[in-house]
């Protein structure tokens, strides 16, 4: 089948699901993996999952993700570098809104950004600190991240990491593993973070966390805001055109989801103490430890949403659930937000009767190519009534700034 009858194919598909507005009703999957975010875990995330550790050894670059306009980028790590939104006036879109954290806006910056595993300042989101005993003399008993295990991506669209969670002092011996996962769902950049306390299959040395362990995270807000109007020149002052609505919420033994309190002069939901900005702009949160129990492993999620300042506070951010997310994403290889599956049939064919010389499987490499193009590259242009469809454009990588190239619809 030509790749223009695939992109076509695919566009049917999704204009099937698609309403009036951003919602989308899909069918509640009946996965047992669905619940408590168990489909993150290295047993069951199945044939829409899609691993790049093979090719680790090659150049690394930004892993660009995103929905119905609303993109962002993660590094090599899976650490979050820029969240894009549409800018808008008088119910039209006019531009971009951009948000990072601590970035040189310099190429050559920007392209060693995105080849890290840690970005530490010129990365925002969920930061884990340590995880284990407390307490004066059990530095012993300490265990941070360690290196990246397995990175890759649920239908060649969402990207995942994961780490191995490692003694500070002694690298060899681990304790569990802690899994990075974002996506964009109408308009809000989710990262979740699931931290397990058992250790993966190719761990030299295993222990368990001592009794009592708890976990110490931080989270980082973006500091740099650039506003891009039509047809794309640089605001006159760049920098002071966003703000952003967050929310940190996890997910216990058991427990529902739960927001972590942000308003330290509630005692009752004094979970975090006061954020503090650094000279750069950032704001820092850290979050008090959480208790962990042995063996069962807690669910962390930041959802972050953009706006302009001049823009109303909006409707409160979602609440998500394990199987919402688990529907939304298309993990179930029977889900209709399957596209994995279904370039692998697509591709069926022409792979049984060649063989495969790339070290990731042709299929994939298309897959995540147009995959990227349609939810990333492609962007609304400004024109045409609000009831309208509008056409497209494509735009460069948005990590090194939006450029439109007309001529690519021509």
């Amino acid at each position: 089948m030509a790749l223009s009858e695939a992109t076509s194919d695919l566009n049917e598909k999704k204009e099937k699901y698609r309403g009036d507005g951003p919602e989308v009703s899909i069918q509640k999957s009946q996965s047992p993996d669905a619940a408590s975010f168990r489909w993150l875990g290295r047993d069951a995330r199945g044939s829409t999952y899609t691993s790049y550790t093979q090719i680790s050894n090659r150049p690394g670059c930004s892993f660009d993700f995103g929905s119905d306009g609303y993109t962002a980028s993660c590094n090599l790590g899976g650490e979050l570098l820029q969240f894009t939104v549409p800018s808008t006036s008088e119910n039209k879109i006019t531009g971009l809104l951009t948000a990072r954290a601590d970035v040189d806006d310099s190429l050559s910056s920007i392209v060693a950004l995105a080849q890290r595993y840690r970005g530490n300042k010129s990365t925002f989101g969920l930061k884990f600190v340590s995880i284990g005993a407390t307490g004066k003399g059990k530095e012993k008993h300490k265990f941070v991240l360690g290196r990246v295990v397995e990175r890759g991506a649920i239908n060649n669209r969402w990207p995942f990491h994961e780490y191995a969670l490692v003694q500070e002092n002694k690298k060899d011996i681990e304790t569990g593993t802690c899994a990075l996962f974002s996506f964009v769902q109408h308009g809000v950049l989710h990262q979740v973070m699931r931290i397990e306390p058992s250790c993966r299959p190719g761990a030299k040395t295993c222990v368990l966390l001592p009794e009592g362990s708890v976990i110490s995270l931080q989270l980082r807000l973006p500091s740099k805001w650039k506003k891009l109007e039509y047809p794309l020149n640089q605001a006159p002052n760049p920098f002071s055109d966003g703000c952003c609505d967050f929310r940190v919420s996890w997910v216990g033994p058991g427990a529902p989801l739960q927001e972590i309190g942000l308003d330290p002069k509630n005692p009752d939901r004094e979970t975090l103490d006061k954020p503090t900005r650094t000279s750069s702009g950032s704001i820092l949160v850290p979050i008090k430890e959480a208790q962990l129990n042995k063996d069962v492993p807690i669910v962390l999620i930041l959802s972050l949403r953009l706006r302009e300042k001049s823009a109303a506070c909006q409707e409160p951010l979602p609440e998500l659930t394990s199987e919402s997310v688990h529907d939304w994403i298309g993990c179930d290889p029977a889900s209709d937000w399957a596209t994995g599956p279904m370039w692998e049939t697509i591709f069926f064919r022409r792979e049984s009767l060649t063989n495969c010389v790339s070290e990731l499987c042709e299929v994939n490499l298309v897959s995540r190519c147009l995959e990227k193009i349609q939810h990333v590259d492609a962007v609304l242009l400004p024109r045409g009534e609000q009831d309208e469809v509008r056409p497209l454009a494509l735009i460069s990588n948005t990590i090194f700034g939006a450029e439109l190239d007309m001529q690519a619809l021509l």
